[in-house]
């Protein structure tokens, strides 16, 4: 038996460190949505600091 529960509401965060290509990261969290929630998602972009000095950007979507 399969029922089908309908999602309504999603939050994403992910960490790209200095050494990663934000565009790839970004592009790898899309490639797990749907095509429709991938296409009008738009993330929020945030820079840290990691405990060495290390800079962090954090991007977050609902």
């Amino acid at each position: 038996m399969s029922s089908k529960i309908p999602v309504t509401h999603i939050e994403i965060r992910v960490f790209a460190h200095a050494t990663e290509d934000e565009e790839k990261v970004l592009t790898a969290v899309r490639n797990t949505l749907p095509p429709q929630v991938s296409e009008s998602i738009t993330f929020k972009r945030s820079n840290l600091t990691g405990h060495h000095g290390n800079p962090i950007t954090l991007f977050e979507a609902k």
